[in-house]
């Protein structure tokens, strides 16, 4: 059997010969950084940085707060909630405590707390009678307030019906990808994809794309080439989808093994998109698998069961398990 260093000579690339199918640009661009890393997280996200970003456009700012996690929103939320309070409370306490019908304890601490109670009653628009503001200044920043609040609340409100209203797509991917024997004697590569919420997915349909560093020429390169599925398109995924790519004359992985994988840089684009029947919107989720993710002559393990009623369960826990063959 030859060697990964043979191989480059006889096909003039870093161990592997690309065989079948087009380029595809997938807007990655060919070339390859000098530690050769993934062009693609795991979970989808681009391992792209881009420099020369308006930061200050309200439109960046309003999309982070669209796609942040949950806790970090809420977390932003809170945070301006409390420093919008405290510097209104700080400007009642430069005007005089007394301008609110507080009588001045003395204490800093104390009036500040005063100060700041009342902000927050005055924001929220809540308003308990309590105390009122007398004087012009303590009503002209209690007016202020008052529509800072009413509009803070606002765009609050819109943000969370955004992040609700939002469709999206939450699915679960094997762990590894698995060259398992396929047809008779042959091999394919596969890798298992479930639906982890509760709502129906239909109009299922996926793309894999081989990403491979090759040397053309004495440079290092990345090419992108489709791989044909077995199965590319499913009405509705209510169960685990096994996608398998055949490895056979017409694959680019024909003939190669770990180490012309590991050596190519090797890397596996999936992009899935499907239509979310609550909201009858597109929805889209991206996953990569490097290299190291690649677990050769093994296979899934079932994830089925059949309740005594004939009712098929199946556990969305066990997409990534597999056993290995002996």
């Amino acid at each position: 059997m030859s060697t990964s260093k043979e191989k480059f000579k006889k096909f003039g690339f870093r161990g592997v010969k690309l065989r079948a199918g087009e380029d595809r640009e997938l807007g990655f661009g060919s070339g390859t950084s000098e530690n050769q890393q993934r062009v693609m997280n795991a979970d989808g996200s681009s391992n792209i940085r881009r420099l020369g970003l308006v930061r200050s456009d309200l439109s960046h700012f309003f999309h982070q707060l669209l796609t942040m996690s949950w806790g970090s929103f809420l977390l932003v939320i809170l945070s301006v909630y409390l420093l919008v309070n405290c510097l209104f409370a700080f400007g009642y306490l430069l005007i005089g405590i007394e301008q609110l019908g507080f009588p001045a304890s003395g204490g800093f601490l104390q009036d500040y707390r005063e100060s700041f109670f009342f902000s927050t009653q005055t924001f929220t628009t809540v308003g308990y009678g309590r105390v009122n503001p007398s004087g012009i200044a303590a009503n002209v920043l209690a007016s202020v307030e008052s529509l800072t609040g009413v509009l803070s609340f606002a765009l609050a409100t819109g943000l969370l019906y955004g992040r609700f209203s939002r469709p999206s797509a939450s699915i679960a991917y094997s762990n590894k990808v698995l060259i398992a024997p396929y047809r008779n004697e042959g091999k394919g590569l596969m890798f298992r994809l479930a639906n982890k919420r509760m709502n129906q997915l239909i109009e299922n349909e996926i793309q894999v794309i081989l990403a491979i560093n090759v040397d053309e020429h004495g440079t290092m390169v990345r090419r992108f080439r489709n791989l044909e599925l077995e199965l590319n398109k499913i009405s509705i995924l209510s169960m685990m989808w096994t996608v398998v790519h055949p490895i056979d004359e017409r694959s680019p992985l024909y003939g190669l093994n770990a180490e012309d994988l590991a050596l190519a840089r090797t890397e596996l684009i999936v992009l899935f998109k499907a239509t979310d029947e609550t909201y009858m919107q597109q929805v889209f989720n991206r996953r990569s698998y490097f290299f190291d993710d690649f677990v050769w002559n093994a296979k899934f393990s079932p994830a089925f069961t059949t309740a005594a009623d004939g009712r098929i369960s199946v556990d969305i826990r066990k997409v990534g398990d597999y056993e290995v063959l002996g």
